[in-house]
């Protein structure tokens, strides 16, 4: 029973905050509008506090952003409005404005409960979020020191080891402070961890045991979204009833997850025209699909289908692995996504290492174009499957998993996701048109017949790409043209085969027909990224740059995207008539792309032209940490650190990256000997080589490229080791070539 018997400000202050710290949020709201009136009357900055929070729990997180900064406007030095500020700009504008705002505001920030601990903390979010795990681990580490039982430093001591993908101590330790420290963000943070590791059921059971404790929409909407996931419509229903009690202010996003819920409900019952009736009050253009694709459903199609694709969580850059070993393990061949990210995957996976890895582990495989008709029929047949989907110059496999029919959705197993999510077939095919909607589409070798009903025209034309990637990638000019000529031959209205004459353009580096090709995709395809940076391209090939800044601010302000805008910020930041549109376009990268290596990398450049070294070795440094993959960061790192007299420095970075990766690539060896190269470190840098033959020795691009050095080095003995353990490795052609070799060193 709540107590309402306060009779001092001071005892009201306590019984509001027990009430909070108990999670107890509506309790606290009749409690405290009992002696202060309605939420939106209150003025002083405790109260103000008080509804804050209060509103982020009982459906009403715009009101509550909104006071917060508005109450940062009416106190400037009041540490608590503070963070409430710094946090929604870190939502709203990103790491970099964040950081700026945090070093002007960290004697304000400091004068709260914990002192200069919450800043602290503040710099460990920043560099947890730029993934510069030390830094970060050193600072929570220092905050814990000053303030051992500070919740919000155990907290990110916990999601460490998340980003660190240690997934089983992840779980484990939030596990512990959860039984430990009973709360709300400690709930969280235990049901994220089982997420992570593919524990839903257990996530849900979770929930359920201790929603019912908790006054707050917040437990109750996560696990709404489980249920959903795990097609658990009874207790969706249970839970969606059990939220709306907690929903006592809903602002328009709640509105909008009210009513999807509503029609998912409804939809499972059979009642089409319900659910179509509980759309209507949702916004948006995915609701605008659904409501179209519900218009045209029947009631055979309101079940939605999924089969059982075990789910497996990416590391950076491994969503062909992580998708592969989940389709693998659902057929029952077990493998480890750690074993085929090292047969195929470093910074990327290419598609035509993916084909050699089936081919080579007794898979059978055909491609298609995926239709909606082909996504059904797939999955009707028990076939999941691989299924390419682009966004700008990048790409990304996922695992189609399932279908729903009456919402026109395929069920995708995301490896970057820890639940299933859907895809807008007609209209997200579409989007992907430009670049082929390439489905993969595998099974064991003895049940390659499965494969036989989907046998159809586009098969052989993914089979003749295949061979043209595979002559591209041995630089088989001949082959690449005479493949390129069966493709004009045979699929001439065909998109791949207009790819493959840009792709034969380029190896012939022919500009005009590179430029042709271009613009017949582009009349085609005018939204597509790749395409018009290859416009922009060919202008500055044939030395145009004005032509390609003009081209690139044209399509910036009509169809604006973030790589477009990167590339021209990389065309102009150091020539003197574009310094006004430079400096716009650098706000705009750091408002917008904060979280993206490659920004950095820009960043960094423009800093070391301006002559700001210190800020440019930390924008490469932060470059390498977001994308610890591309070698070109960790070039660029160490040349910034020399220059600094702090070589060490940059050598102990791509030492790290070399002992991280070197098993999976011959690029880091090839890094790590370019470096100490630099330096004329020779035994060094001979040394590194070895040591990565060790690791890699079938790797005929690393095995080549040593042999080259140890004739450069004069190591004859060496080379000769090494060409004869390498003669059954060898192309027959390519070991004759390093004989010849030898035999002109010796005259």
């Amino acid at each position: 029973m709540l107590d309402m018997a306060v009779v001092t400000p001071l005892d009201l202050d306590k019984s509001l905050q027990s009430l909070i710290d108990a999670d107890q949020f509506q309790h606290a709201l009749q409690l405290a509008e009992r002696h202060w009136g309605p939420w939106a009357h209150w003025r002083e900055p405790a109260q103000l506090k008080i509804a804050i929070e209060l509103l982020m729990h009982i459906g009403n997180e715009r009101a509550g952003s909104a006071l917060a900064l508005r109450a940062w406007r009416r106190f400037p030095n009041d540490a608590d409005f503070c963070q409430y500020y710094l946090f929604h700009r870190l939502e709203t504008r990103g790491l970099i404005v964040m950081e700026r705002e945090l070093q002007r505001l960290r004697s304000v920030h400091a004068q709260g409960k914990y002192g200069d601990t919450d800043n602290i903390l503040s710099d460990a979010v920043i560099a947890l979020e730029r993934k510069d795990l030390p830094h970060a681990e050193l600072l929570i580490d220092q905050a814990l020191q000053k303030h051992p039982d500070y919740l919000w430093a155990q907290r990110l001591k916990v999601a460490l080891l998340d980003v660190k993908e240690q997934r089983d101590e992840y779980l484990a330790q939030a596990k512990a402070l959860y039984d430990a420290r009973q709360n709300l963000a400690t709930l969280n943070l235990y049901v994220a961890a089982l997420r992570k590791n593919n524990q839903l059921s257990l996530a849900r059971d979770v929930l359920w045991a201790h929603c019912p404790k908790i006054q707050s929409c917040r437990p109750w909407r996560q696990l709404m979204n489980l249920c959903l996931k795990l097609h658990d419509f009874e207790g969706l229903a249970r839970a969606f009833d059990a939220y709306q009690q907690q929903v006592l202010s809903a602002d328009r996003d709640e509105l909008h997850g009210q009513a999807i819920t509503r029609m998912r409900l409804l939809l499972n019952q059979g009642d089409i025209a319900g659910a179509i009736q509980a759309l209507e009050s949702a916004r948006g253009s995915y609701a605008k699909y659904l409501i179209e694709n519900l218009k045209q459903a029947s009631a055979a199609d309101v079940q939605p289908v999924q089969l059982p694709v075990p789910h497996e969580i990416q590391e950076h850059l491994t969503c062909a692995p992580a998708t592969m070993t989940a389709l693998c393990r659902y057929f029952g061949y077990e493998v480890k996504q750690r074993d085929i990210i090292q047969a195929i995957c470093f910074d990327g996976t290419p598609e035509l290492l993916e084909r050699r890895w089936l081919t080579n582990h007794g898979f059978s495989y055909i491609e298609r174009q995926l239709t909606p008709e082909l996504c059904y029929q797939l999955i009707d047949a028990k076939l999941p499957f691989a299924f390419v989907t682009t966004g700008g110059m990048g790409s990304h496999l996922q695992a189609v998993i399932g279908y729903h029919k009456a919402l026109g959705v395929a069920l995708l197993m995301d490896p970057s996701i820890d639940v299933p999510v859907e895809y807008l077939l007609k209209e997200g095919l579409e989007a992907e048109a430009a670049a082929c909607a390439r489905a993969l589409i595998f099974v064991p070798n003895d049940q390659a017949h499965r494969l036989e009903p989907f046998q159809a025209p586009d098969v052989a034309m993914f089979a003749l790409w295949d061979q043209f990637s595979e002559a591209r990638s041995n630089r088989d000019v001949l082959g690449m043209q005479h493949t390129a000529q069966q493709f004009a031959e045979q699929y001439p209205h065909e998109l791949m085969s207009q790819l493959v004459a840009r792709a034969m353009a380029i190896e012939l580096e022919d500009e005009v027909a590179i430029e042709q090709v271009t613009q017949q995709l582009l009349q085609q395809y005018p939204d597509s990224v790749p395409w018009r940076l290859s416009q922009m391209q060919s202008y500055l090939n044939q030395g145009h740059l004005a032509k390609a800044v003009e081209y690139l601010q044209q399509e910036l302000a009509v169809r604006p995207h973030y790589e477009l805008r990167l590339r021209l910020f990389r065309l102009i930041y150091n020539l003197q008539p574009y310094q006004t549109l430079a400096a716009e376009i650098r706000r705009e990268m750091e408002r917008y792309g904060s979280y993206q290596a490659a920004v950095y990398q820009q960043l960094a450049h423009h800093d070391w032209h301006l002559k700001n070294y210190e800020s440019a070795t930390r924008h490469y440094y932060i470059a390498c940490c977001l994308d610890d993959t591309n070698t070109d960061n960790f070039q660029s790192y160490f040349r910034a650190c020399r220059f600094l007299k702090r070589t060490e420095q940059g050598m102990a970075l791509a030492k790290q990256h070399f002992d991280k990766y070197a098993k999976r690539s011959d690029q880091p060896a090839r890094l790590l000997f370019s470096l100490y190269e630099q330096q004329t470190q020779y035994s060094q840098a001979m040394a590194v080589l070895e040591q990565a033959l060790s690791f890699r020795p079938d790797d005929i691009a690393l095995l080549e490229f040593a042999l080259s050095e140890y004739l450069n080095q004069s190591q004859l003995d060496a080379f000769s080791k090494h060409l004869a353990l390498a003669e059954s490795r060898l192309p027959a052609t390519r070991y004759q070539y390093w004989l010849g070799r030898r035999a002109e060193w010796d005259g």
